[in-house]
């Protein structure tokens, strides 16, 4: 693995965290199954994908590392809960 990627994500979480929409690093809003969730490029392989909740102002991080398809996700997160430690905001 690219050592610089753990970096990279660092700094992508650390600019969603103080806010999701800003620019750049470039954003993307995804469609169909995956619609109400963002995607920031980590590298050509790797993505961070991540939910907004505006009103109560948490950023849910969905996916980080590998590229994702709605399966994945999907099955993952709206077919079973998320484990409780997973499931705080702080």
């Amino acid at each position: 693995m690219n050592h610089l990627l753990p970096i990279k994500a660092r700094e992508l979480l650390d600019s969603i965290s103080e806010d999701p929409f800003a620019e750049p690093p470039s954003f993307e809003a995804l469609v169909g199954d995956l619609k109400g969730l963002y995607s920031r490029r980590i590298n050509i392989q790797h993505r961070l994908v991540y939910q907004v909740y505006e009103k109560e102002r948490i950023v849910k991080v969905l996916r980080l590392w590998r590229r994702t398809t709605s399966k994945d996700l999907t099955s993952r997160w709206w077919r079973r809960p998320p484990p409780p430690h997973l499931n705080r905001c702080c």
